[in-house]
């Protein structure tokens, strides 16, 4: 019989969970069991055996074949094939034969346990003859499948009809895939290749390993400098393309035209579909899971319902399938039927299935192209889009589209040119506020072309003169640049107020408005309130995810928000962000790759994983060496030189710094300063003439501009090294601060104001409490120093208790930690001598009790003291309760 699982049990992630829910479903103690794998198979690596080994059937048996076995796994059946075992290649219906009737003679009457872990992988006979064999009493069957539209026919049928319900295996989420991937390859998987495999591969394990192993071997997916990166598109495993075709042979021509015509199209109307293939084809292809309606932040203006590929692999593999011969006849089949697609991957998709046609498109249609791909983080592909227009002189529109695709290359250098030699023509004043808009966002996003944007404005302004509307909207445009020239310029506080006036405006065109509070928010955090700042750019991304014209400022805004969060500490916060602007209409999340793996880096310092923070600031590097039109280079080069002193890798450490000094550009204005601040420390550390001037210099400089984080993060390195004369800067600067950073330094500046071990005790606990595990490990060292100076025994006691909820790599910090964490714990005989000592024997009496010397007895009596925090043997028995566990 078939031993259903049913929908309320529906998988969670998790391999452990996927066995131990099918021992659940098996409900019963069976004798033997059959697992069923396929060679190089794409499913939970031995899954199947560890559920038989979950469900304690000592019987079982690994199967490991397809429409055939080999001699080898035949070699390890022959107890249960008998007399099948003489045959050269027995195939699995044969072998399925002889193990029903061997193992339910073996078995007795607890059954048989059949677990498929690939169950798309049989060949029809095979699979009908599982479907056939279930139906006996004594045999359960157990399917798990990463996708119940991949099981065979048989199968399926059963699954339909209600007599089974499969175990599948959910999605994972872009943090799981990263730690899934790095897993199989054996090294760093940064952010975006999780990102990258989570949007175009529905993130299913058994999709993952599919383009994983076939990523690399074609050299879409390369290791460079120990980071896996994608060179071009993720690529989906043979077995997996064989896999799929073999399905859709099992299709009509009305099903496989259908799903080819929507891989090509990206995206079609479901009446459409049906008015050419048949209600019956299309119903056949949602059945299987292959066709799946798009998912949508905002409902369809037609309110029709498109249907798309489930997963963008597929799409791609479809694609490839279909000849040019092929193509072509379905779209000229399918194009003249579809409607304006109104969402931007459908309109890329679209423009380009007519290129690859032989369609033609007009300039208009072309600058469409062009905009959608810079929107979609393909730069190339608009280049490509202006290079097919043969208009000239060429129209604004393309033009600026085209100076887009540069600034996106990281050729700010050849879009000031693009820009310039349009400009040389004729303009309008719209033409004039398209490439301002455009100098803009270089500007603001990188500091360069200063001359460019006023001289842009100027121009602008003067052909407004006669316009109303457009002389107020560079009036506007020249108070935009007030705060941002200060800003470039370093100078936070004076940019907070040159933007006060700009607060209360409301913008009539979208882009500059949302720039407007892009730059005040930046302001706002940098001043000190991280939180506002956070909380505006927030609302900033909102509006750009629901407004696709809006998507080139995507990146601008997701870079702030990690970089702020470096400073504020909120993971949970950004993990969420992240998240929510996953999606194959936001290309641009691709250049977040480097900022991200520098917040990784940064949250691993804070929680004390020093290794982890360094995986992570390797892979920043490594990737911002490649291409960097944000300016993030300079901070990451500086963050991995300072971890590297931390961690005593001064070789490396100079190394980086080396390379930090060759840049021609500095970093972004949001992290320079605290960029300077990291090199300062790693080049005064390395130097070792105890000359921290130049660390201080970047505190003042921080001071002097209104750097909020970068003047924390100066002041606590001075701390580090012991410069006292930051604690009273730092405590007046960190009063009343709400972001967990500067909480848990205002609190190490009391510690250290005080020198009260209860101060740097409740630092240490509040850093426990945010995740500061680092800053924690400092202020718990502190406390353990004073109370050696000034012991008390119940500081003591609640100092250990925090020792231990530090994780061990956060003790590892600091020799003196771990030190304290080996000596607090008794040993077997210091234990039995505290027991004594608290009963009011003295040490002579001890010493013949245990036969020991009085000078080894007192030895024993001094450790035990000390380790219990205690001044005298008279305190020992009130502290008797105390006593910890002993070592080993």
């Amino acid at each position: 019989m078939i031993r259903p699982i049913r929908p309320e049990e529906a998988l969670p992630r998790g391999a452990t969970i996927v066995r131990d829910r099918a021992v659940a479903a098996l409900g019963m103690r069976a004798g033997a069991g059959i697992c069923l794998v396929s060679p190089g198979g794409i499913g939970l690596p031995d899954l199947a055996r560890d559920v038989c080994a979950a469900a304690d059937l000592k019987n079982s048996v690994r199967v490991i074949g397809n429409g055939r076995m080999t001699a080898v796994p035949l070699g390890a059946l022959a107890p249960y094939l008998g007399p099948l075992a003489g045959a050269a290649e027995p195939n699995l219906l044969t072998a399925l034969g002889g193990f029903r009737g061997e193992l339910l003679r073996r078995a007795d009457t607890h059954g048989i346990a059949i677990v498929v872990e690939q169950a798309e992988l049989l060949d029809p006979a095979s699979a009908a003859l599982l479907a056939q064999v279930s139906a006996e009493p004594e045999i359960s069957l157990i399917i798990l499948t990463p996708d119940t539209a991949w099981l065979p026919r048989d199968l399926r049928t059963l699954l339909i009809e209600g007599q089974l319900v499969a175990i599948e295996n959910s999605p994972l989420s872009t943090s799981e895939v990263a730690e899934y991937a790095t897993a199989r390859l054996g090294g760093i998987v940064p952010w975006i290749v999780a990102d990258t495999l989570v949007r175009v591969g529905g993130a299913l394990p058994q999709t993952l390993d599919a383009a994983l192993q076939e990523s690399v071997r074609v050299g879409a997916l390369v290791c460079l400098d120990g980071v896996w990166r994608f060179t071009s598109e993720p690529r989906l495993g043979s077995t997996s393309v064989w896999q799929l075709r073999g399905l859709i042979a099992q299709f009509g021509a009305n099903e496989s035209d259908a799903l080819v015509a929507t891989a090509l199209a990206h995206a079609i109307p479901t009446p459409v579909l049906v008015s050419l293939f048949g209600s019956g084809a299309v119903a056949t292809l949602r059945g299987t899971g292959l066709l799946v309606p798009t998912v949508r932040t905002e409902p369809s203006e037609s309110g029709v319902e498109t249907l798309t590929i489930s997963s963008a692999l597929v799409a791609v593999v479809l694609r490839e399938s279909a000849s040019l011969t092929v193509s072509r006849a379905l779209w000229r089949r399918v194009y003249p039927l579809l409607p304006l697609p109104d969402d931007a991957g459908t309109t890329l998709r679209y423009a380009q299935w007519a290129l690859e046609c032989g369609g033609e498109m007009d300039s208009q249609g072309l600058t469409v192209l062009a905009t959608l791909a810079n929107r979609a983080d393909r730069p190339a592909l608009a280049l490509h889009a202006v290079a097919l227009d043969s208009t000239r002189p060429r129209p604004a529109a393309i033009q600026v589209q085209r100076a887009r695709a540069h600034f996106y290359l990281g050729e700010i250098g050849s879009a000031f040119q693009v820009v310039e030699e349009a400009l040389e023509g004729e303009c309008s004043p719209a033409d004039l506020q398209r490439f301002t808009s455009l100098l803009a966002h270089i500007y603001s996003t990188t500091g360069v072309g200063r001359s460019e944007v006023d001289a842009a404005i100027a121009r602008w302004a003067a052909a407004g003169e006669d316009n109303g509307y457009y002389s107020v909207l560079a009036a506007r445009a020249t108070g935009l640049t007030r705060p941002l020239h200060a800003v470039f310029g370093g100078d936070y506080r004076a940019a907070q107020a040159l933007s006060l006036p700009l607060l209360d405006l409301t913008g009539q065109i979208a882009a500059e408005s949302l720039l407007l509070d892009l730059i005040i928010g930046e302001i706002v955090a940098i001043n000190g309130d991280l939180a506002g700042g956070i909380a505006r750019l927030e609302g900033s991304l909102a509006r750009i995810l629901r407004a696709p014209d809006l998507a080139n400022y995507g990146a601008f805004v997701v870079t702030r928000l990690v970089l702020l969060q470096c400073f504020a500490a909120d993971w949970d916060r950004i993990n969420s962000v992240l998240e929510q602007v996953t999606g194959e209409t936001n290309g641009w999340m691709v250049r977040q790759a480097i900022v991200v793996e520098l917040m990784r880096a940064t949250q691993g310092l804070q929680e004390a994983d020093l290794e982890a923070a360094m995986i992570h600031a390797r892979a920043g590097v490594a990737l911002a060496r490649e291409r960097d039109p944000e300016r993030i280079r300079p901070v990451v080069l500086a963050y991995a030189a300072y971890l590297s002193v931390i961690r005593g890798e001064h070789d490396a450490a100079e190394a980086y710094l080396t390379e930090f000094a060759t840049l021609d550009y500095d970093g972004a204005p949001i992290v320079d300063g605290v960029a300077r601040s990291y090199v300062a420390f790693a080049r005064c550390t390395l130097a070792g003439d105890g000359n921290f001037e130049p660390l201080w210099d970047t505190a003042r400089a921080a001071d002097r501009l209104g750097h909020y984080p970068a003047r924390v993060q100066a002041l606590l390195m001075l701390l580090r090294v012991g410069e006292s004369a930051a604690v009273p800067e730092l405590r007046e600067l960190t009063e009343g601060a709400a972001d967990p950073v500067g909480r848990m330094a205002h609190l190490i500046s009391v510690g250290l104001t005080t020198g009260r071990a209860e101060d740097h005790l409740v630092a240490a606990e509040l850093g426990i409490e945010l995740g500061q595990h680092y800053l924690a490990a400092a202020a718990l060292t502190r406390s353990f120093l004073e109370l050696r100076a000034r012991p008390d025994r119940v500081l003591h006691r609640r100092a250990l208790g925090v020792l231990a909820l530090l994780p061990p790599g956060a003790r590892l910090l600091d020799p003196m930690l771990d030190e304290m964490r080996e000596t607090t714990v008794l040993t077997e005989r210091e234990r039995d001598i505290a027991r004594l000592v608290a009963r009011g024997m003295t040490s002579r009496e001890i010493a013949r009790h245990l036969s020991l010397s009085d000078r080894t007895v007192d030895g024993h009596v001094q450790r035990v003291l000390i380790k219990l925090g205690l001044n005298s043997r008279e305190r020992l028995q009130d502290a008797i309760g105390d006593i910890p566990a002993t070592a080993g």
